[in-house]
C-alpha cells in the first residue's frame, strides 16, 4: 500500500507536468513562428562612425536579403521575440505629474525596422505600425503593446499620447553615436515620442503563459542599433535558404559571418525545454514507482496464494468454482491497491502544492489527472494479480487436501 501511495503521488505529479506543458504549448504567443530564420551579425564596434552609417548599412543589407528567391520579408531589430524585453528604459507620460526618478515606471524598448511586423505576423490592434516615413528627420514616434496601455494610460486613448525618456546613444570605443547601442548603454538628452499605434501583446517573459510585460517599439532609422539581429520569413523551409542568405550578407561585407542561426520554432523548443526536462524527470520517477508497486503486489499475492493452498483447495472441494477463486484473489489485490490509492491522494495534493510555481493553467490537484493515475494504478494491480489468481484457480483440491 505504501508503494502504491508513492506511485499515485508521482504519477499525479507527472500528469500535472504534462498538463502544464500542454497548456504552455497552446498559449497564444502573439507572433507566427513558422517559416522564420533568425541570425545575428557580429559587426565590429569600430565599423561605424555615425548613426547614418549604421542605418545605411542595414538598409543595404535588407535590400540584398529581400532579393533572395524564397524570401517573403526581412527585418532588423535590436532583439527577437520570445527572447527578452529589449532595453529597459525609465519613462514618464507627458501631461501627467512627473514622478521622482526612482519612481518612474520602466518599459522594454526594442528598435525595429518597419518589416518587423510583417516578418513575425504581429497584429496592430489600434493606430498604425512603423513605416519607412519614420526616418531620422521625422517626428520621434513609438508603438506600444496592449499591456503598456492597460498599465500606464489609465483608460485614455493611446493615440496621440506622448512619453518622455532619455534618448539612447551608442558608445563605440571613445566615440558616442546618437541613436544606437552596440555593447553598452548611454543616456542622451530627454526626448518625447508620440504613440502612433498599439500592437498585440507578444510573449517575451521567462515562461510562456506568464503575464505579458509592457513593451515599446521605436523606428530603427531614428535609433540605429549596430549589432542587430536579422529575421527572415521564407516561403519554403527556412533551413534551405541559409547558404543563400549568407551569400547575400557577404555581398555587403565578405568578412561578416552569420552567428546564432536558428528558426523561430527552434527558439520555441528551447524555451519549452525546461518543462520537457521536468516531464522526463517526473515521468521516469513515476514509471519506476509504478513498476516497483506492480512487482510488490504481484509478489505479495503470489506468496499469499502459496500459503493458502490448503484453504483454496478446501473451498474448491466444497463447491467454489475457478472464477470465484480468481475473483477473490483479484478483489484482495484491488483492495490493497485502493487503500494505497486513497493514501496517495494526500501525497499527490501535497506534491501539487509544492510544484505550483512550475505549473501553468492547472491547480495543485487536477481531477482528470487523478482519475487517469488511479485507473493506471488499479489496472496495473489487476494485471499483477491475474497470474497469482490464475495459479490459485488451478489448484487440484485432492492434492491440496492431502497437504
Amino acid at each position: 500500500m505504501v508503494e502504491f501511495a508513492l506511485a499515485v503521488t508521482l504519477l499525479a505529479g507527472a500528469g500535472l507536468m504534462i498538463l502544464s506543458f500542454w497548456n504552455r504549448t497552446r498559449v497564444d504567443l502573439g507572433i507566427r513562428t513558422d517559416h522564420i530564420l533568425t541570425f545575428g551579425l557580429p559587426v565590429n564596434n569600430e565599423r561605424f562612425s555615425s548613426a547614418a552609417e549604421i542605418d545605411g548599412f542595414y538598409r543595404q543589407l535588407l535590400e540584398r536579403l529581400q532579393a533572395v528567391p524564397g524570401v517573403a520579408a526581412a527585418s532588423v531589430s535590436s532583439g527577437l521575440p520570445l527572447l527578452g524585453l529589449g532595453v529597459p528604459r525609465e519613462f514618464s507620460v507627458v501631461g501627467r505629474p512627473e514622478d521622482q526618478r526612482s519612481l518612474r515606471p520602466t518599459v522594454g524598448v526594442r528598435i525595429v525596422t518597419p518589416d518587423y511586423f510583417e516578418t513575425f505576423g504581429i497584429r496592430m490592434v489600434q493606430g498604425r505600425a512603423l513605416t519607412d516615413r519614420d526616418g531620422v528627420s521625422a517626428q520621434r514616434v513609438a508603438v506600444v503593446n496592449e499591456r503598456f496601455v492597460r498599465l500606464f494610460l489609465d483608460g485614455r486613448d493611446p493615440m496621440g499620447q506622448r512619453v518622455a525618456m532619455d534618448d539612447i546613444v551608442a558608445q563605440t570605443g571613445n566615440r558616442v553615436l546618437a541613436g544606437g547601442i552596440p555593447s553598452g548603454l548611454a543616456s542622451g538628452s530627454r526626448v518625447e515620442l508620440q504613440i502612433v499605434g498599439v500592437f498585440r501583446d507578444v510573449s517575451n517573459v521567462e515562461q510562456f503563459g506568464e503575464p505579458k510585460a509592457p513593451e515599446m517599439y521605436v523606428p530603427f532609422a531614428q535609433s540605429p542599433w549596430p549589432q542587430a539581429m536579422v529575421a527572415v520569413r521564407t516561403t519554403t523551409r527556412p533551413e534551405l535558404l541559409r547558404s543563400s542568405l549568407a551569400a547575400a550578407v557577404n555581398t555587403v561585407d565578405p568578412a561578416l559571418p552569420l552567428v546564432d542561426v536558428r528558426t523561430m520554432e527552434q527558439i520555441v523548443g528551447e524555451r519549452l525545454a525546461p518543462d520537457g526536462f521536468n516531464i522526463v524527470l517526473y515521468g521516469g520517477l513515476a514509471a519506476l514507482a509504478l513498476v516497483l508497486a506492480t512487482l510488490g503486489i504481484y509478489a505479495v499475492m503470489t506468496f499469499t496464494v502459496v500459503q493458502r493452498t490448503a484453504e483454496i483447495g478446501l473451498r474448491m472441494a466444497l463447491g467454489a468454482g475457478h472464477n470465484q477463486v480468481r475473483l477473490q484473489i483479484l478483489r484482495e489485490g484491488a483492495t490493497l491497491a485502493s487503500g494505497g490509492l486513497v493514501s496517495g491522494l494526500v501525497g499527490a495534493y501535497a506534491l501539487g502544492r509544492a510544484m505550483q510555481a512550475m505549473l501553468f493553467g492547472t491547480g495543485a490537484l487536477s481531477v482528470p489527472v487523478v482519475l487517469v493515475a488511479g485507473l493506471v494504478l488499479l489496472g496495473a494491480a489487476l494485471v499483477a494479480c491475474y497470474v497469482p489468481a490464475r495459479r490459485a484457480s488451478a489448484v487440484d483440491p485432492l492434492i491440496a487436501l492431502r497437504q
